[in-house]
């Protein structure tokens, strides 16, 4: 009765823990979402001013502008006035002439102009009101239908000087404010209503298993106090959980993400979401990577993370690449690569760069796939039970290995840039000699059976491997045992 009662006892504080932290977190998120609107609110009044001031300068612009050409107009037409006034006067007493004038006679000034004219056929006629030219066969002054003519040239003048004025205006600001834009009709499309859109940007999911083989590997260390759950269901549980994360950001984008066959859409529904938002503990290279998938700004640009769709190949058969394992397609990755009929160089490429942790391998076949990701695995029933066996483990783990397992943050829509970018390589370390038992001091391979009373290995040896940063894989041919076997043999010396 003790027993049991400790045993609910325990439950019921685990539960209380995880809905506190649940309710902490969620009100943290609340905050946070509240502080980003008021500063986009802000952000958005200071750019809206900024346009605004811009926009009230540039009419101030046109108007002066428009105010000196018809300034410079008027006096123009003042003068031409003038002119035409002048002419009238000069030749108000010649228009009855007909025919050249005479070269060798004078005029006697007009009384009403004061002008004494000297007329010589084909020169320049020179008087104290200017300079004029006359033609020796065309009458002297302006008729009526003349004036109009000469009126309706200065419209069309004006007419072209202020287009050719609106149109270097119109550059102008189009240099100023909308920067790379040279086409005519730039100003037309700025003003159409545009949707800006995120750049995809590729990411790779091989940090979970390899972050997997860690917490595995440390763990067994304590398993006499701690029952380590199965390797499969905690990649599961953590793959599930990135892959919530992809879909989780998209409501914290500034603008629409990019929707093509080239990405490979999540498989994540409400419920599975809701289940990977309430677990509240994670180990610590999971959280890292976890926490650094989100949106990028960079220089004015917006990159959303998003997983490579799987190739196609000429048979229409989808296949796997080991970078873009996700919970949803985990099923059918690993019946292409158990099924011995699919390519033997996709299976060969995955097995050399596979990071799925206990994965067992022949000839480039997997032999486990069922372990792996079983037939019929529910997306929210079962995630949401393997994720429940999982959190008491880490709540143990946890105080003994306080660093390796941690508190997750509230979820981070910004992320990093390095932890999207995968250089693929072979991780398999070779042994320098040929006898695949002997591990030297630069060498360490270890290799768990899949029986888990093989585990109980000397602290010394577990913690050499971690400080050597030895691989970590389950192999069929090659146990742990044979390590140890070896480790012991040599009075403690690799």
């Amino acid at each position: 009765m003790t027993d049991g009662y400790k045993t609910l006892h325990a439950s019921i504080k685990i539960a209380v823990i995880s809905y506190s932290a649940a309710i902490a977190r969620n009100a943290r998120a609340a905050l946070s979402d509240i502080a980003t609107t008021a500063t986009d609110l802000v952000t958005v009044a200071a750019n809206s001013m900024a346009q605004y001031d811009a926009f009230k300068q540039s009419l101030d612009h046109i108007s002066r502008s428009w105010n000196n050409t018809a300034n410079s107009m008027t006096n123009y037409m003042s003068e031409v006035d003038k002119k035409l006034l002048v002419l009238n006067h000069l030749t108000s007493s010649l228009k009855s002439t007909r025919g050249p004038p005479s070269t060798d006679s004078r005029y006697s000034p007009d009384p009403i102009v004061g002008a004494s004219l000297v007329l010589v056929s084909g020169s320049i006629y020179k008087s104290t009101m200017g300079t004029l030219n006359f033609a020796t066969d065309e009458s002297i002054g302006f008729s009526r239908g003349r004036q109009l003519y000469q009126r309706g040239r200065v419209t069309n003048m004006r007419r072209t000087k202020g287009a050719v004025e609106m149109s270097s205006l119109q550059d102008e600001i189009r240099k100023k404010m909308f920067v790379g834009t040279n086409e005519e009709d730039a100003l037309a499309r700025l003003s159409e209503q545009q949707t800006l859109k995120a750049i995809t940007l590729s990411i790779t999911t091989r940090g979970i298993g390899l972050g997997i083989c860690h917490l595995t590997f440390i763990s067994i260390s304590y398993h006499e106090n701690i029952r380590v759950p199965s390797i499969y269901a905690m990649y599961r549980v953590f793959l599930g959980l990135l892959e919530a994360k992809l879909e989780a950001i998209k409501s914290d984008l500034p603008v629409i993400p990019r929707v093509t066959d080239h990405i490979k859409h999540p498989g994540v529904t409400s419920d599975m979401l809701r289940v990977a938002q309430s677990v509240t503990i994670v180990p610590e290279p999971i959280r890292r990577i976890i926490n650094a998938i989100g949106y990028l700004k960079y220089e004015d640009k917006v990159y959303v993370p998003a997983v490579a769709a799987d190739p196609v190949d000429r048979h229409n058969i989808v296949t796997p690449r080991p970078e873009n394992v996700l919970l949803s397609t985990l099923r059918r990755t690993v019946e292409f690569l158990a099924n011995a009929e699919s390519s033997a160089g996709v299976r060969r490429r995955f097995h050399e760069n596979c990071a799925i942790p206990g994965a067992i391998w022949v000839n480039d076949i997997l032999q486990n796939p069922d372990e792996i990701m079983p037939r019929g695995y529910n997306m929210y029933e079962d995630f949401r039970r393997e994720s429940m066996l999982i959190a008491p483990f880490l709540v143990s783990l946890q105080k003994h290995v306080p660093k390796l397992v941690a508190n997750t943050e509230p979820i981070d829509p910004s992320g990093l840039l390095i932890p999207k970018l995968s250089n693929l390589e072979n991780n398999e370390i070779e042994h320098s000699k040929s006898d695949s038992d002997d591990c030297t001091e630069n060498n360490v391979n270890v290799y768990v059976s899949s029986d888990p009373s093989l585990w109980k290995v000397d602290e010394d040896v577990i913690s050499y491997c971690i400080r050597k940063g030895s691989s970590f894989c389950r192999n069929q041919d090659l146990d742990f045992k044979k390590s140890v076997r070896t480790y012991k043999e040599s009075n403690g010396q690799w």
